[in-house]
Order: structure tokens, then C-alpha cells, then sequence
């Protein structure tokens, strides 16, 4: 019932696609931790990208009274 600036329903959206949280992020702390090894990591991205359900056959609802929220969780 309240929409707000659309976190839950966005994070709903990612969790049926399989959108892993931070994939679209440049760097991570772990990155800079001795022993890290760059090309596990660039294989596990390749492949949680390639498993993102591009389309759901259902649909995520949210509502707000305020509509200035319900635009923001648009955008």
C-alpha cells in the first residue's frame, strides 16, 4: 500500500528475474582483499547476467496515495 520511492517492488523485480543485488557495480571491497582472483569473478558475472529472466510472466504491483511517489518508483 505504500509505494514510496519503489525499493520493494524493485527489489521484488530483481528477485524474479534473478538480478543478483550490486551486478551492475564497478567495484566491490572484496576486490582489494589478497589472494582475489579477477578472472572467478568475471565468470561469475558472465554467467549471473546471462541467467537474468529478461521478462516475467506476471506482474509486480505497488501503490501510493501520493502520486509524486508512484512517478518516482516509475522513473
Amino acid at each position: 500500500p505504500f509505494c514510496g520511492s519503489g525499493t520493494l517492488a524493485i527489489e521484488a523485480a530483481w528477485m524474479a528475474t534473478g538480478m543478483t543485488p550490486g551486478l551492475n557495480r564497478d567495484r566491490f571491497g572484496f576486490q582489494q582483499v589478497k589472494g582475489y582472483n579477477p578472472k572467478y569473478f568475471n565468470q561469475n558475472i558472465e554467467y549471473l547476467d546471462k541467467n537474468i529472466k529478461r521478462e516475467l510472466d506476471f506482474r509486480i504491483l505497488a501503490s501510493d496515495l501520493d502520486k509524486s511517489s508512484l512517478e518516482a518508483a516509475k522513473i
